[in-house]
């Protein structure tokens, strides 16, 4: 289920939030078992084809958790660790990677091996990166959780279930037994879910139609070189909003419910350097992999090759985390250039000119743009075929009608979705508190009816991060 659909916002969602504060009313113990009841009724919501994949995960965890916990010996804690971890790993890599293997092989060897079409459990990515979070936390120190239940509720919540944020177990433990709703909470809960929702509906969908004209095209000598730059500036701006827009939805329903969830984005378009821009972009996954991965390796320590090589395996795991194809690898592979070169040749952080400094901000977008149009393309070759029509190294034309057609149909999503990705509201905040309180509620309060409209009306509505 999509937070931005007619069933959540009007059926699922005041439906689970008064049934939460009678359950709070009746008996706060069960607060828990409740959540974890309506979340698997979220997931189940449109299927229940992988709901016991879900289940098989939560008691596997919670099983090796306890046996780490009451193990006196070190190397069994280790071993019920990598256990847990296998089994982890083994799920995401059987539903997740198993085609993508079996087809390479195939080709590798030169046979005809049947490849299963394997159909992907939403969310299992995040989901299985959470109880991986919890075992390890557990193994470091922290306390295993006792009642499965309440396991199940911090693995299946439902506002970060699906796509996150990845909530790691010792950031809110302390809220599964001791939960405080004010009326500041739910106040600003639900401006933050009403936020994201706009962002979600207004602009990510409108500005995913402009993208999908060409990266759902039929075929790129259709388009000219202003179309081609029109949809990837489209999708990289559709992917900020449709993601953050989420992850907003995601942190206000918390609040709703007693949970303080960590910031995902800030600005990220606004960002000084690719370091920089990953230090903002999706910053509850590069966390995990920079605590669980990164720091584990050694991290900086050990001299530059070793750095440079837990750079390499990170990144090679972070293109491979979002897809299992050779255009997330090739992703990866080019941002772990990118940050090496930036960490022991440019050092843009060193830069005294301003000049310089801008020129270095707008060389980051341009590799983030580029490297957003090899996300979104269905293969590598697609990916470069495109990337070569945008530098004007196929015959495209530079222009012609139908893009200046599409520039002035959504010329309005662009600039204001351009403009809102950068700090501007902070900038109002801060600058001018008192016109920026009447200009934040008047916008939103349009906001939430213009995207309430497109709900009703079943407009586009699609979610990108549910295909990892």
């Amino acid at each position: 289920m999509v937070f931005s659909t007619s069933s959540f916002l009007f059926l699922f969602l005041p439906a689970t939030v008064i049934g939460y504060f009678l359950t709070h009313l009746i008996c706060e113990k069960l607060t828990n078992a409740y959540l974890f009841i309506v979340s698997l009724a979220f997931y189940c919501w449109n299927g229940t084809s992988h709901v016991m994949v879900l289940l098989f995960s939560i008691i596997s965890n919670y099983t090796f958790a306890l046996l780490i916990q009451h193990s006196i010996r070190n190397r069994w804690r280790r071993i019920f660790l990598l256990s847990a971890l296998c089994v982890d790993l083994g799920l995401l890599g059987y539903y997740k990677y198993s085609g993508f293997l079996l087809s390479n092989y195939s080709l590798l060897v030169h046979s005809s091996i049947s490849i299963p079409q394997i159909a992907l459990p939403i969310g299992i990515s995040f989901y299985t990166f959470q109880a991986m979070s919890y075992v390890i936390d557990v193994y470091k120190g922290a306390g295993a959780i006792r009642n499965p239940i309440d396991l199940g509720m911090y693995i299946t919540f439902f506002p970060q279930l699906i796509a996150g944020p990845i909530v790691r177990y010792g950031e809110i433990k302390n809220y599964f037994y001791n939960r405080h709703i004010s009326l500041n909470d739910y106040t600003n809960g639900a401006l933050r879910f009403l936020t994201g929702l706009c962002k979600k509906v207004i602009l990510a969908n409108n500005l995913g139609a402009l993208a999908d004209i060409v990266f759902n095209g039929k075929g790129l000598s259709d388009f000219s070189v202003l179309m081609l730059w029109l949809a990837a500036i489209a999708f990289m701006l559709q992917l900020y909003y449709d993601f953050s827009g989420y992850s907003d939805m995601a942190i206000g329903l918390g609040l709703l419910f007693g949970f303080r969830f960590p910031e995902n984005f800030n600005y990220p378009y606004a960002a000084s350097s690719v370091t920089d821009f990953w230090r903002r972009w999706h910053r509850t996954l590069s966390r995990w992999f920079r605590d669980y991965v990164y720091i584990p390796l050694g991290g900086s320590r050990g001299g530059a090759s070793r750095h440079v090589l837990n750079l390499f395996i990170v990144w090679i795991l972070t293109g491979f985390w979002h897809g299992a194809a050779w255009q997330f690898l090739f992703w990866g592979l080019f941002y772990f250039i990118l940050l090496t070169v930036e960490k022991y040749m440019i050092r843009p952080e060193q830069m005294l000119s301003p000049a310089c400094r801008m020129l270095y901000r707008i060389w980051t977008l341009l590799n983030v743009c580029i490297l957003w149009v090899v996300f979104r393309s269905s293969s590598l070759f697609a990916a470069l075929r495109m990337l070569s029509a945008m530098f004007c190294f196929e015959e495209n034309p530079l222009f012609n009608a139908s893009a200046l057609f599409y520039l002035r149909e959504y010329s309005f999503y662009l600039i204001t979705g351009t403009l809102l990705s950068f700090p501007v509201f902070p900038f109002l905040r801060k600058k001018y508190p008192s016109f920026y309180i009447v200009f934040q509620s008047a916008l939103l309060l349009i906001g939430t009816f213009v995207s309430i409209s497109f709900i009703i009306k079943d407009a586009y509505n699609p979610f990108l991060y549910f295909q990892f």
